[in-house]
């Protein structure tokens, strides 16, 4: 069970670590109309929901895991984002709280669970 959910795990702490480092170590870029960081946001939350979604359907061990993994990855990386959020505007020196940022991890793992259940829908 483990080797299929350590992608997920390995990304989990990479996301964190990242999103806990202090803002001044981080260079700011504006991309047109939005900032280029929503996109970022998304883009990492949608992997980081297809890496459990992924662990969670191929391992055998927990049956619960397998038939729940959509509520339960869903669930936890909802609120895995807005908790970084509070930390970064409560803790992180230079990093400050920003609702888009949530609204794009949660279109983040909109875009990630859509992306899993149209590939592998057949298959799980």
């Amino acid at each position: 069970m483990f080797r299929f959910i350590l992608p997920g795990l390995l990304w989990l702490i990479t996301v964190v670590g990242l999103s806990l480092t202090p803002g001044n170590e981080l260079q700011r870029t504006d991309w047109f109309v939005f900032e280029f960081d929503k996109v970022v946001h998304t883009g990492i939350y949608a992997l980081l929901v297809h890496l459990w979604l992924t662990g969670f359907k191929r391992q055998r061990v927990n049956r619960l895991l397998r038939d729940k993994a959509y509520v339960l990855v869903i669930s936890f990386a909802i609120a895995i984002g807005v908790a970084i959020e509070f930390l970064q505007g409560a803790f992180i020196s230079g990093r400050v709280f920003d609702i888009y940022d949530i609204i794009a991890n949660v279109v983040g793992v909109g875009v990630g669970t859509c992306g899993f259940y149209f590939l592998y829908r057949n298959y799980y």
